[in-house]
């Protein structure tokens, strides 16, 4: 079982919104997400942001005692959406997501800034 989740600035309708779509998308059999996946949200992730995609990602901002858990019901991962850009989209589809997952690491941007330049 997967469950996922944003971090933001702020608190917006359009964080409800996107949980609501990606476990949608996620409930059908020929859509499971897992690592690395990319999702185009059709708008920007917050106001004012040109990053419009979201990068399924491990939860590096939990602790790896926080990223899973069991329950009576089974296994439950937890997974990160993290806002992408167009482009960035483009090189995790054409190169991997690990490729941009090292990119984001190494450039040290801030990947809650709705404003942040792209790293591909």
């Amino acid at each position: 079982m997967r469950e996922f989740f944003i971090e933001s600035p702020v608190e917006s309708p359009r964080h409800v919104e996107t949980l609501a779509m990606v476990a949608h998308y996620h409930s059908f059999e020929q859509h499971r997400l897992a690592h690395g996946a990319i999702l185009d949200l059709g708008r920007p992730w917050l106001e004012g942001s040109t990053n419009q995609h979201v990068l399924v990602a491990w939860p590096y901002v939990l602790d790896p005692r926080q990223a899973s858990c069991t329950t009576a019901l089974g296994a439950v991962e937890y997974l990160w959406l993290v806002p992408v850009s167009e482009a960035e989209a483009q090189l995790a589809r054409a190169d991997g997501a690990e490729k941009l997952e090292e990119r984001l690491e190494s450039s040290g941007v801030n990947l809650l800034d709705p404003r942040r330049e792209s790293v591909a």
